[in-house]
């Protein structure tokens, strides 16, 4: 039985409504099926993330190798091409893999990014792990709200449904909490999210969740107080994390919150706890200074001998703290700042600007100065003045008097996982 067709077989709905992806399939296929695929690299972008998932199985089943473009609006290196809508046969390479296989990009949120390669089978190890990681079976249904074309999309809402059997209901313009509450499903919803989602949920003050039995959190992660908050506006309902990133396959860990937690870890308000490995994934500490290893079988095919330390671990730049098998997230190797010899930590800058009300969001980003080193500029998303905003800031951050400069902006801009546009932000900086 091809990918397509269990896809197909599965109950799919848009915004609570059912459809038919049967008709999608036809009219994609023939797009498809006058082309000679197999054994080739085929340059995929759909903004339609049922379109997507459609064409993404049609063409591994016809034996090709589907390179996932994340928006036709980013600018890759020229090895990629670029187009809206529909993919191109004719710019297609000869795959040197001969086994079912497909690549995505990294976010390329801070440079340039880079194409992952993942076997077929791995990844559908790795989405079989994350769906029983939340216990998602053939019982449930998942919300489709981040973007279908990136690794995490592939795994969540096309392999995960695949392997278990889960229903897929396509809502990608879905952000608060109504159309939950007005609809109603015959299975067990479950919704996947990204930290600025979740934060928008905490701030709705709309709180009927309908359906809803689970919430998951992935793409970054909330601190333990955000949790806590966020939790107490579940009413009861189960609340997970997830970690990964693109290259581990891209899922790493994931945990489900419980209060007695904190105290089992020791956690505090601001600590970033971000779960314990899925199935078969190991971690460790790799060079004594906090920087989170990962050894998995569902790292990306392409990997070179040179990013894996030991032959096993491949290193990621993320600093962690391990406690029982527990990783608490610190900081990633671009956060921290050196400012005149003294080391800033912007999340703990961030964090208490985020309290305030006025605020959606809040970041810190750095220019080279030839003498202080680390000039440290810090952005907010809200409604607060730049002048109280400092005002804040030195009666309740003492780390704030090395900000060279505040910036308010009514939206950060952001990418399709809903990350924030760092470059952009840079260039106001450089600017």
């Amino acid at each position: 039985m091809s990918l397509l067709s269990q896809y197909l077989a599965l109950k799919h709905r848009s915004f609570f409504k059912d459809i038919n992806l049967h008709e999608s399939a036809q009219e994609l296929s023939k797009q498809i099926d006058h082309r000679e695929v197999k054994g080739k690299e085929i340059y995929l972008y759909h903004s339609n993330p049922m379109k997507f998932a459609v064409a993404f199985l049609q063409l591994l089943d016809r034996g090709a190798a589907p390179v996932c473009l994340s928006s036709s609006k980013v600018r890759y290196d020229d090895s990629f091409s670029f187009f809206e809508g529909e993919w191109e046969g004719d710019r297609a390479k000869e795959s040197f893999y001969s086994e079912a296989s497909y690549s995505v990009l990294t976010s390329g949120t801070t440079g340039i990014p880079k194409r992952c390669h993942f076997l077929l089978k791995n990844a559908k190890g790795n989405a079989l792990a994350h769906a029983k990681a939340f216990e998602i079976n053939g019982d449930f249904e998942i919300l489709q709200t981040l973007p279908v074309y990136h690794s995490y999309g592939i795994i969540a809402y096309i392999l995960s449904p695949l392997v278990v059997g889960a229903a897929v209901n396509f809502c990608p313009g879905l952000v608060g909490l109504r159309p939950l509450a007005k609809n109603s499903s015959d299975k067990k919803i479950i919704l996947h999210t990204s930290p600025a989602q979740a934060r928008f949920i905490m701030a709705d003050k709309f709180s009927d969740f309908g359906d809803l039995k689970k919430i998951t959190i992935g793409g970054g992660a909330l601190s333990w107080g955000e949790l806590e908050s966020l939790q107490n506006k579940l009413s009861g309902r189960d609340l997970y994390v997830s970690y990964g990133l693109t290259e581990a396959g891209p899922r790493v860990s994931t945990g489900k919150f419980t209060p007695k937690l904190a105290e089992e870890l020791g956690l505090e308000a601001n600590d970033y706890w971000i779960g314990s490995p899925i199935s078969s994934v190991e971690i460790k500490i790799t060079d004594g200074v906090g920087h989170l290893g990962v050894s998995s079988p569902y790292l990306k095919a392409n990997l070179s001998p040179d990013e894996l330390i030991e032959n096993k671990w491949y290193p990621t730049r993320d600093h962690v703290k391990v406690v029982n098998e527990n990783i608490i997230f610190l900081s990633r190797d671009n956060d921290l700042l050196k400012y005149g010899g003294v080391t800033i930590y912007p999340k703990d800058i961030e964090d208490q600007v985020r309290k305030w009300t006025e605020v959606n969001d809040a970041l810190i980003l750095k220019k080279i100065d030839r003498v202080y080193e680390d000039v440290p500029y810090l952005f907010i998303e809200g409604s607060i003045s730049e002048e109280e905003a400092v005002l804040r800031l030195e009666k309740e951050v003492p780390q704030a008097l090395f900000i060279k400069k505040v910036l308010v902006l009514e939206k950060f801009p952001r990418q399709s996982l809903d990350k924030v546009d760092r470059k952009k932000l840079q260039e106001l900086i450089e600017g």
